[in-house]
Formats: C-alpha cells, structure tokens, sequence
C-alpha cells in the first residue's frame, strides 16, 4: 500500500491555489482535500495560513477559511527542533523550515524559492508547486 508523502507548504502555495485552483497549488490542495497527500504543520504555521488567508485583499470568505484550516487539523502536526542550519533570507521563514526538517522525507512545496535557497536546505527537499504536482502524480 502506498502511504500519502507527507510535505509543509508555505502560505503563498495556499493562497494560490485557492485563487488559481487549476494552476497546480490548486491541484496540490486538492490533493491535500482528497488525503492524496498530507500536510505537516506547526502552530506558528497555522496561524500564519489564518492570518493570511484572512486578508481582504483575498476576498476568501471566512467561513471557508476556517473549514480549510480545520481540515488541515486532521494532518501531520509536529513539534520541530529549532533550526541549526545556516540563515534565511526571511527569517520569518523558519518555521516552515523547521517543520520540514522535522519529517523523515522533508520536502518544502513554495512559491518563492529564493527565500528558500537549495544550498541552505540542508536535506530538505524544496520544490516548485508545478515539481511538486509532478512528483505526485508521476
């Protein structure tokens, strides 16, 4: 039996595919919706996709939202050590870092791949949202 991957996304992955649902962040939350693929968060993550998410300039309904993030409620949430790696361009980053670090196959879907260079990700796997729906359905 093939176990769903277990990855971290960061906001903008979210953001897009709720605005773009047929780009591929918006295939890979489907994935997250249908339990073909399972998200890992922390609470500083979480409340990151809330804060976010509710922003006007999204025009998202709240109650949506809240379904969205509680759905998310039913995965992977972990307690990640702190990160001893090198530094990010965006500190505010590093729990998205932190919490893939802390997975066995970590992998970090993002929307801005120059916050996360691939020769500060010491093992953790960064993919484009479009790599990323490319290794899930391969």
């Amino acid at each position: 039996m093939k176990h769903s991957p277990v990855w971290v996304f960061d906001t903008k992955v979210l953001v897009s595919g709720l605005l773009n649902p047929q780009g591929p962040p918006g295939r890979l939350l489907d994935a997250l919706l249908r339990g073909d693929l399972l998200l890992a968060w922390d609470d500083r993550i979480m409340e990151e996709y809330r804060e976010v998410l509710q922003r006007k300039k999204f025009g998202f309904h709240a109650g949506e939202v809240s379904a969205l993030l509680d759905e998310f409620s039913f995965h992977q949430q972990v307690n990640p050590k702190p990160w001893q790696g090198m530094s990010l361009p965006d500190p505010s980053d590093l729990p998205f870092v932190e919490v893939a670090a802390s997975l066995n196959d970590p992998v970090l879907v993002t929307g801005n791949g120059k916050h996360f260079p691939l020769d500060r990700s010491e093992g953790i796997r960064i993919l484009s949202p479009q790599a990323a729906w490319h290794e899930l359905v391969r």
